[in-house]
């Protein structure tokens, strides 16, 4: 049974993660962009995998606790974005955009579950803003075709706006900072995206199962009865 310090300490760590999710908003001018309401989804993703790092339980939490804090981030995520009047205008992409940031919010649980803060902040960071401070690389290298794509796909910005079916590299404000706007590119499939997301949670629900099998017993109980 949980302990009064403990729900309080929950109720304040999702309370700071919907406050960062909710203040996201504020991060890019939206507000004259056509597409606006798929690209604050994205936002919103992308700051949804950040609060989940920022306000997660102790480094040493076991799998399932990491994974039921993926689960109720996600499910926070959802909710905003249910609320949000403006969010609600892309509901038809919402099973794909709810099947993503499931996805997302676990795999970056579990592999950012024994690095420090700061390493797996940096990390998302890294990879969320590729498509920013890697565009003067890609531009310089000639826009290779494997090249510029590794780098789009690489973003969880670029996995939450394909399954709101945004175009967010042509979007004005990345438009306007990231060259990569005016190369060509391709994003991934989202089902394909959705099978690599798959890999961690599966490998690391299937190492759970395996280290609850008592091996020597079995291996005893077989020698008894042979």
């Amino acid at each position: 049974m949980a302990m009064p310090g403990q729900l309080r300490l929950a109720a304040a760590r999702s309370s700071l993660a919907a406050a960062t999710i909710l203040l996201s908003r504020l991060l890019l001018p939206v507000a004259d962009e056509p597409a606006r309401a798929a690209l604050i989804v994205a936002i919103y993703g992308c700051a949804t995998l950040l609060a989940l790092l920022l306000f997660r339980p102790r480094v040493d939490a076991t799998v399932p606790r990491t994974l039921g804090w993926s689960l109720g981030m996600a499910l926070l995520f959802i909710a905003i974005t249910l609320v949000d009047p403006l969010t609600r205008q892309v509901v038809m992409a919402f099973p794909g955009i709810v099947t993503t940031m499931l996805l997302l919010a676990a795999t970056v649980g579990i592999v950012a579950q024994r690095m420090p803060l700061s390493v797996a902040a940096a990390v998302l960071a890294l990879f969320t803003f590729g498509p920013l401070w890697a565009a003067p690389a890609v531009e310089l290298a000639g826009n290779p075709a494997w090249l510029t794509d590794a780098v789009v796909a690489s973003s969880p910005l670029t996995i939450v706006a394909v399954a709101a079916d945004l175009d967010y590299l042509r979007t004005s404000w990345f438009y306007a900072n990231s060259a990569l706007g005016s190369m060509r590119y391709a994003y991934p499939d989202w089902l394909t995206a959705c099978l690599f997301l798959s890999l961690v949670p599966l490998v690391a629900a299937l190492a759970g199962i395996l280290r609850s099998i008592d091996f020597t017993s079995l291996r005893i109980a077989k020698e008894a009865h042979p």
